[in-house]
Parts: C-alpha cells; sequence; structure tokens
C-alpha cells in the first residue's frame, strides 16, 4: 500500500513563494506558472523461482516553473528532494545482487522533469526516475520512440502512466490533477523461464497555478 501520510504531507506544503521567481537579465516579461510534481511508487520483486525476492518504496517531490515558449513550455527547476527510498530483500537486509549488479547499496533514483508540450487541447508531461537497475525500471513517460519511458508504459496493467492536464487549466488560480496506475513486468529467458519479476503501484499529482505578477524573464 503507498504511503498516503507522506504524499498527503508533500502535497499540503505546495505554496507560491514570490522570493524564488527566476530572474534574469532580459527584464522582458512572459506568461510563467509554478509546478509541482509529488510521485509515490510501492512495488515488490522476485529474481527468479529460487532467489529471494523483495519491496520497494519510493516517494519524491519536484518543484519548478513552466515559461510558456509558443506551442511548448520551458522548464525550470527550482528544486527536487526525495520524501523516501527504501528497498529490501525478504529478510529486510538490502536486496539481492541480481538487482544491483553486485552494489551493497543501490543508488537513490531521482525524479526528472525533462518536458511539458502542448498537443491540442492537453499539455503533456513528460518525466522518468533515474532506476537502480535496468531490471527494477521505475516510473517514467515520454513520447519518444524506442525510449525507456515509451517501454515503460507497455507494462502499465491498470491506470495511466502519462501525466497530463487541459490546456483551460493554465487560465485558472490553481489546478490539481492525481493520476494511478499499476505496472508489471516479466523478464523471460532464452528457455522462456521466467528469471525476474517486478511490480508496482504508483501515484502522481500535478499542482500547478500561474505567477500572478510582474517579474523578469530568465535569460
Amino acid at each position: 500500500m503507498l504511503d498516503y501520510l507522506t504524499f498527503w504531507a508533500a502535497l499540503s506544503s505546495f505554496s507560491l513563494l514570490p522570493g524564488l521567481l527566476p530572474v534574469g537579465a532580459s527584464g522582458t516579461t512572459g506568461e510563467m506558472w509554478q509546478v509541482s510534481l509529488i510521485i509515490s511508487v510501492s512495488g515488490t520483486y522476485a529474481a527468479g523461482p529460487r532467489a529471494s525476492g523483495g519491496e520497494y518504496r519510493y516517494s519524491a517531490r519536484w518543484d519548478g516553473w513552466l515559461e510558456k515558449d509558443e506551442d511548448d513550455f520551458i522548464v525550470y527547476q527550482t528544486g527536487v528532494r526525495t520524501l523516501e527510498w527504501k528497498i529490501t530483500n525478504e529478510s529486510g537486509k538490502g536486496c539481492p545482487a541480481e538487482v544491483t549488479r553486485g552494489k551493497e547499496i543501490p543508488e537513490e533514483p531521482e525524479l526528472r522533469l525533462n518536458f511539458v508540450s502542448r498537443e491540442g487541447t492537453d499539455i503533456f508531461f513528460e518525466y522518468e526516475i533515474s532506476s537502480i537497475s535496468e531490471l527494477l525500471p521505475l516510473p517514467a513517460f515520454s513520447s519518444d520512440e524506442g525510449s525507456a519511458g515509451r517501454l515503460y508504459l507497455k507494462h502499465v496493467t491498470q491506470g495511466t502512466a502519462i501525466p497530463s492536464i487541459p490546456v483551460s487549466a493554465l487560465k485558472r488560480p490553481s489546478y490539481e490533477k492525481k493520476f494511478n496506475w499499476q505496472w508489471r513486468e516479466r523478464r523471460r529467458g532464452p528457455a522462456g523461464r521466467v528469471y525476474f519479476t517486478s511490480g508496482h503501484a504508483a501515484v502522481i499529482e500535478i499542482l500547478i497555478r500561474p505567477v500572478g505578477e510582474t517579474y523578469r524573464k530568465p535569460a
């Protein structure tokens, strides 16, 4: 089960901070919005029928700004922080070497917002969480064919991992939207035997509001 107390604690801290407005040298003005993405992931894995399995949990928050650039947006990151990261095997002492490729302690994943674009009446947020191993993909979405974010979507079994908001949301004083999904993958060897399985439930929340005051456009 997802840690909803952690999730909603992060959600409640969303606020407009005028002192953090991007500042550049050009002095020109444009349309900008403050944006936060909050994601929580809770999953399990098993490294083969005889190997041990385990659990993993990850939650993070990304904060930044969007600047309108014709039909797309320029993304400015002001902060990203991990709220929770934990991976254990059945004994609770880490995870098998099959997952981490021999590393004792997995490297901490990082949430990134790579691209924001408009298609018709919707705005799409392309994001990724860096994975500790190719065997344990974490949530991602990309419109590029063949990318990790595109391949991830093939194993979504319920819900949607493609966060988007209507263009009309940009005109509102504030807007929030949440997405839930289930993901599962089975890796098979040459003989067709399953040698690694993993799955998770995930929630991502988008919070956006316009910057309703004069500011200087970043250079």
